[in-house]
């Protein structure tokens, strides 16, 4: 009996260092965005190295203001900014806190059998303490970046052509 009451805490002890920072761990931090232009072979910048696309690049989840100024000789320049929004991914953080209440409750009241609380240790400090634990992914997601996202992830450009002078009369 005692071996099965311990079951779910050894179960999720196991898995802690897996679930905490849940984006940081479903998507990392660093983001892929394809970026295309039509026609092919413009340049652009993006923080501090040249790329030419059509191209695929990584971009740190942590980076603000992410702005691409796509050139090319004859076109004229194109501005595309990157939107940083909250992955959904983070939230699932939150999913883990009262997971981790009842597991450190559980602990706590001793109900487990191998674990016997002190003098002054309580349910409720369990659970405190188990939710607390918890709630650590929230501050590895911020951390890494990972609680965010670009969009578009991937950018498709028609450049316009610069009329050329006298070209109209011809």
């Amino acid at each position: 009996m005692r071996i099965r009451r311990a079951l779910p805490f050894a179960f999720a002890l196991g898995l802690s260092p897996f679930l905490i920072g849940c984006a940081t761990i479903a998507h990392g931090n660093h983001q892929t965005v394809h970026v295309e232009t039509d026609p092919p072979g413009a340049t652009f910048t993006l923080l501090g190295k040249s790329y030419t696309t059509p191209v695929d690049v990584e971009i740190p989840r942590k980076s603000k203001d992410v702005e691409l100024v796509l050139e090319k000789d004859g076109y004229a320049v194109k501005r595309v900014a990157l939107a940083r929004n909250r992955s959904s991914r983070t939230w699932a953080n939150l999913l883990w806190i009262p997971a981790g209440a009842g597991i450190g409750a559980l602990a706590a009241s001793g109900s487990s059998g191998w674990f016997q609380p002190t003098p002054g240790e309580s349910a409720a400090g369990g659970a405190v303490a188990g939710a607390i634990l918890s709630g650590v992914g929230l501050i590895v997601d911020g951390a890494s970046g990972a609680n965010y996202k670009f969009d578009p992830p991937f950018i498709v450009v028609r450049l316009e052509p610069i009329p050329v002078a006298g070209a109209a009369g011809r």
